[in-house]
């Protein structure tokens, strides 16, 4: 491989499956219908988007793709983390289920969501818009459009739609959190130091007048990412569930 990291990455693949096969038959399986999952995705992503330029743009058809598109590169994740918890901690084993599993789901979906609208100007210019063109032709627009920059105001409605949209699957990570007892603060961290960085890129991509400029890249600054990472671990340690250990 031409990139230093891939090769080190390939490279790394033997030892990779050394460690594998040190796991329990249990996760074993997990890991593998993940990796199963998340490959189907990135293979139909592939397919999908054949292009790489701006000369054919190629659109998402309709919301149900879209969805299906992010649990197949972040809903599954969600589902994976759920389950291996579910394997390895006794309180988890009491969350109700298939609820619990459906709040990750969902939560990983609102994840991606945010990459794929902060993310939009460079993905168009790679010939990819995961916006659905049904969805665009509902407020008189196409891929093409969102090249123009000018275009912004009258794409805001959607764009909006979709903030909310993705700010609802985001708030799953608040119920999710909550399931977890107090002494598993770590665990809590992990779900709510994203989650709150995915509502101050909504709220950023919100109000940025550059959002469709391919040249900049709307996100939150390292410094209050610092702040957020620890206020975040705050409420972590003091997010109390009913639930005992």
């Amino acid at each position: 491989a031409d990139n230093p990291s891939e090769r080190d990455l390939l490279l790394a693949v033997p030892e990779l499956f050394h460690e594998l096969r040190k796991l329990s038959p249990f996760d074993l399986k997990l890991i593998c219908d993940l990796v199963d999952e998340i490959t189907t995705g990135m293979i139909l992503d592939l397919e999908r988007f054949p292009a790489d330029s701006t000369k054919n743009i190629q659109s998402l058809q309709n919301m149900e793709e879209l969805d299906a598109y992010t649990y197949s590169v972040a809903g599954c994740v969600g589902l994976f983390w759920t389950r291996i918890l579910k394997l390895h901690f006794d309180f988890a084993r009491r969350w109700p289920h298939p609820d619990i599993e459906q709040t990750g789901i969902d939560f990983g979906k609102g994840l991606q969501l945010v990459n794929i609208l902060r993310d939009l100007p460079h993905d168009l210019q790679n010939g990819r818009c995961y916006l659905p063109e049904e969805k665009l032709a509902e407020f008189g627009l196409s891929a093409k459009n969102l090249l123009n920059q000018d275009t912004l105001q009258q794409a805001k409605p959607l764009l909006n739609e979709l903030i909310q949209l993705t700010q609802q699957k985001l708030n799953a990570g608040t119920h999710y959190a909550a399931q977890h007892p107090w002494h598993t603060w770590r665990l809590k961290w992990v779900v709510v130091l994203p989650q709150q960085l995915g509502t101050k890129t909504l709220n950023r991509l919100k109000e940025s007048p550059l959002w469709l400029n391919p040249q900049m890249t709307v996100k939150v600054p390292r410094k209050k990412v610092y702040q957020l990472m620890l206020t975040s671990l705050y409420q972590a340690c003091r997010f109390s569930t009913q639930q005992t250990d």
